[in-house]
């Protein structure tokens, strides 16, 4: 679990020893968050996309109950759809 900080995802020992090396490892240290930084960003683009599509079926499945049938949603047209909905389309 992330302390206050977030910082759990730190190679700690590692860190703490690069720490210990002073200059010398600052590039070290500095590529090391980069790549942690590069790797979170890339996981949000997953998790969104996850998003988008759970939206989509929330949406998809509120309206197909609403109107008692499965249908009534398979045959709408991508014009007919809510537009915050359409771009969740799958």
């Amino acid at each position: 679990m992330p302390d206050s900080r977030g910082e759990s995802f730190l190679p700690r020992k590692e860190f703490l020893s690069w720490c210990q090396e002073g200059e010398a490892s600052l590039e070290k240290r500095q590529s090391m968050f980069h790549a942690r930084l590069q790797e979170v960003e890339r996981q949000m683009e997953d998790l969104q996309k996850m998003i988008n599509t759970l939206k989509f079926k929330c949406w998809y499945y509120d309206t197909a109950v609403a109107a008692g049938s499965e249908a009534a949603v398979k045959e709408l047209l991508p014009d007919r759809m809510p537009e915050d909905i359409r771009e969740y389309r799958i």
